[in-house]
């Protein structure tokens, strides 16, 4: 079954149906469908951590943070970001995707870094809406943030360093990010 989802080239809406009836989740990129593997305990918990801290930030604002089960839409192609911040209530109407985040998270992994600093940085990078992407290593505590305000120049935080965000108002220490993991500095 594998090769013949790489092999066909997928509309849209056919992606949409093959996606509602699998119990698995798929990306959409350039009319392929992708699997999406499993991640680490280390992956899952710095994602929990980020969603936790966001989630008591935003508290009742219209800004809401999105776990990896929610898709996001750029232009043709759908991904399911680790974690991501919405502040429209009424997203297009839809139910199963999102189009306007604010603010992107993807947690690092070897098999998927190359994929996130480039082919979804791209197409990201093309959100309007989108004001920061944030990259989060796994393996050591080092986040990278490209925001729009600066031109999408990548800065830089580790240990102890506090990361502002200015749509919506709020900021996450890189501590609270690895909190309970056991991560080197470098």
């Amino acid at each position: 079954m594998k090769l013949e989802i790489q092999q066909h080239h997928f509309t849209e809406l056919e992606y949409l149906a093959f996606e509602l009836d699998s119990e698995i989740k798929h990306e959409l990129i350039d009319g392929r469908i992708y699997d999406m593997s499993g991640g680490t305990n280390n992956h899952n918990d710095i994602s929990m951590n980020i969603m936790g801290y966001l989630f008591v930030q935003l508290g009742h604002s219209l800004c809401k943070p999105c776990n990896s089960d929610t898709k996001v839409k750029v232009g043709n192609n759908f991904f399911y970001p680790d974690v991501m911040v919405k502040c429209e209530t009424n997203e297009s109407g839809q139910d199963h995707f999102i189009t306007s985040p604010v603010i992107i998270f993807e947690v690092l992994s070897k098999s998927t870094s190359k994929k996130d600093r480039t082919k979804k940085l791209l197409s990201y990078l093309n959100i309007e809406s989108l004001q920061a992407y944030v990259m989060v290593e796994q393996s050591k505590m080092l986040v990278e943030v490209l925001r729009k305000s600066d031109g999408f120049k990548p800065c830089y935080y580790f240990k102890d360093d506090s990361i502002p965000f200015k749509t919506p108002d709020i900021s996450l220490s890189v501590n609270d990010i690895y909190a309970g993991l056991d991560i080197s500095e470098k």
